[in-house]
């Protein structure tokens, strides 16, 4: 005989048969009515939190994507506008040079023209001679006039001349012209452009070949200054 009875808070109807074993939901977890009732809630729950994850997902994907466009945007960007500054950089430069002479102090002399071809004013300009006599290095030579630290505006134009070391025995100076790189003249600019940005240095170097009115214009970095 089975006898119905009331246990619990919310009224669930257990039994007991007249063997006396009682049977309550929490033995039949498997069929429990109770706790398939809470499965759909945790399925939701989980559901939800997958819902903000592939969010969350998706919302650093887009920022990383976002930071890299504009990283690059801005490389873009930085680029052009350097090649505009390069476009509008003045540039110092010799055009025209004389084939050295020697003084009566014996100094070798060699006189250049130097000009502004660039598309800009520079500022604060700096023009350094050096002069290469025999197997030395080019040596800083004496200054003629005061054109350091002067603004030169685009195509202006200026004489200058370098000056080497006394003591150059007029007997040596003609074995040196009749030589080749053994005589050269090194022009090193040093100027401020008015765009802004670095100084900019640029440098000319040219040596006599031994042949008459011939020089041979070399890379600046290829004349070793002592």
């Amino acid at each position: 005989m089975v006898i119905p009875r009331i246990l619990g808070n919310e009224g669930q109807i257990l039994t007991e048969d007249t063997q006396g074993s009682d049977r309550y939901p929490d033995e039949r977890s498997e069929q429990s009515p109770e706790i398939r009732r809470h499965y759909p809630l945790w399925g939701k729950f989980i559901n939800v939190l997958k819902a903000e994850t592939a969010a969350n997902w998706v919302t650093a994907i887009a920022t990383v994507v976002l930071a890299i466009f504009a990283i690059f945007a801005w490389r873009a960007a930085d680029g052009q506008l350097e090649e505009l500054r390069a476009e509008q950089k003045p540039l110092l430069w010799v055009e025209e040079f004389d084939n050295p002479q020697l003084n009566s102090d014996g100094r070798v002399t060699w006189n250049f023209l130097h000009r502004n071809i660039g598309k800009s004013v520079a500022y604060d300009v700096h023009v350094n001679r050096y002069i290469k006599v025999g197997n030395e290095k080019f040596q800083k030579g004496q200054l003629i006039g005061d054109d350091n630290g002067v603004p030169f505006v685009p195509n202006e134009q200026e004489f200058s001349t370098a000056f080497s070391r006394p003591g150059v025995s007029a007997e040596y100076f003609t074995q040196l012209m009749k030589s080749n790189g053994e005589l050269g003249l090194l022009v090193e600019f040093d100027y401020a452009a008015a765009i802004g940005g670095p100084r900019i240095i640029n440098a000319y170097c040219i040596v006599m070949t031994g042949q008459p009115n011939v020089h041979a214009v070399i890379n600046g970095k290829d004349c070793p200054k002592g």
